[in-house]
């Protein structure tokens, strides 16, 4: 392992980054709605994009993706994706009521090529709804863990 580390670190670094959404967003009923992650806690290689809300690393491995989303109110059921070029790999789901503040987390060992591939946090609701705006409710994170 100690070798990839070296690797990377040849290739600037082992990519981590630690983001979060820093307002509240709406979320209209049914449809996906990227999560508008803006906010950076660090992204050791400048690899997050808080405009486009997506990661694209820049060393080819795999990488430890986790991602956390709560909802303001309730629903009835509710889905938290996460993609990669555009396409659903992971998903968490959760049930609730009129009352309820659900939250959906995830977590998935990617390959990431280090240049074009990248990874996005989706929500959809059963209902008209809104994301929790804070950095201890709505996140994702991500690590370089070894090369391929």
């Amino acid at each position: 392992m100690a070798i990839s580390l070296i690797t990377a670190a040849s290739q600037g670094g082992a990519p981590a980054f630690s983001v979060y959404a820093n307002a509240n967003q709406s979320v209209t009923a049914s449809t996906n709605t990227k999560v508008q992650l803006n906010t950076k806690n660090f992204d050791t290689a400048n690899c997050f994009d808080t405009s486009a809300y997506r990661y694209t690393p820049n060393v080819a491995g795999y990488y430890q993706i986790s991602y956390q989303l709560y909802l303001n109110s309730g629903f009835v059921t509710a889905v938290c994706k996460l993609y990669k070029n555009g396409s659903n790999i992971t998903w968490s789901e959760a049930y609730g009521n009129s009352t309820s503040t659900p939250a959906m987390c995830g977590s998935i060992l990617i390959y990431m090529n280090g240049s074009t591939d990248y990874i996005e946090l989706y929500v959809n609701a059963g209902n008209n709804n809104s994301t929790f705006g804070r950095s201890d409710l709505t996140w994702m994170t991500g690590s370089f863990v070894r090369s391929a």
